[in-house]
């Protein structure tokens, strides 16, 4: 079994902009546990912990169900937390552009994952890039903090990771790219490394 999760990766431009609102969060609220700028993605199918041996089967399913799908522009805007500021656990940057195409490669991700025996998830989804958490949920004043400017980036692909705990934190490694608007039959277009 490994702990993976489906998302968009964030390219390295936009991860360094994305850095400095990470260091200002991080003067405002140093007992925040911050997203190191390496981890930085859009989440759209937590997997949890699922057989290693049905990796392969699920990124050509997966890969099959973008194949349709056209390239897009994600622009990232705004901060916000889960469930709200007053009782925050999570704070993260809003997707201002792009969310609905997000959505709905989620569901198609879901779907695919569901019938593989993944956990369905009970919450609807709601497109954001985590830059904090929390240990205790509480109040966190985002107005203190500054909220970078737009950032626009090109999503070509949904990236199949494993995220590997350690006491140091998460590490995320791309195990498959999964392209949108290509033929997964093609096996040139997307090189799993299982």
């Amino acid at each position: 079994m490994l702990r993976c999760f489906l998302a968009i990766e964030i390219p390295p431009e936009p991860r360094h902009r994305i850095a400095d609102a990470i260091s200002d969060l991080e003067r405002s609220f140093p007992d925040l546990r911050i997203t190191p700028p390496d981890n930085l993605h859009i989440t759209l199918k937590f997997l949890g912990d699922f057989p290693e041996a049905a990796l392969p089967r699920l990124a050509h399913q997966a890969a099959s169900k973008l194949a349709p799908m056209q390239d897009f522009d994600v622009t990232l805007a705004g901060l916000g937390a889960f469930p709200h500021a007053r009782a925050a656990s999570v704070v993260w940057i809003g997707i201002q552009h792009g969310a609905s195409q997000l959505a709905r490669i989620a569901r198609k991700l879901e779907t695919t994952a569901g019938k593989l025996g993944a956990m369905r998830d009970r919450r609807p989804y709601q497109p954001h890039l985590t830059l904090a958490r929390l240990r205790e949920p509480r109040a966190i004043p985002l107005d203190r903090v500054s909220a970078p400017d737009p950032i626009t980036f090109r999503v070509e692909d949904v990236v199949l990771y494993e995220s590997r705990l350690a006491p140091s934190g998460a590490t995320h490694l791309p195990l498959a790219r999964l392209p949108m608007g290509r033929d997964p039959e093609d096996m040139s277009t997307f090189a799993p490394d299982f």
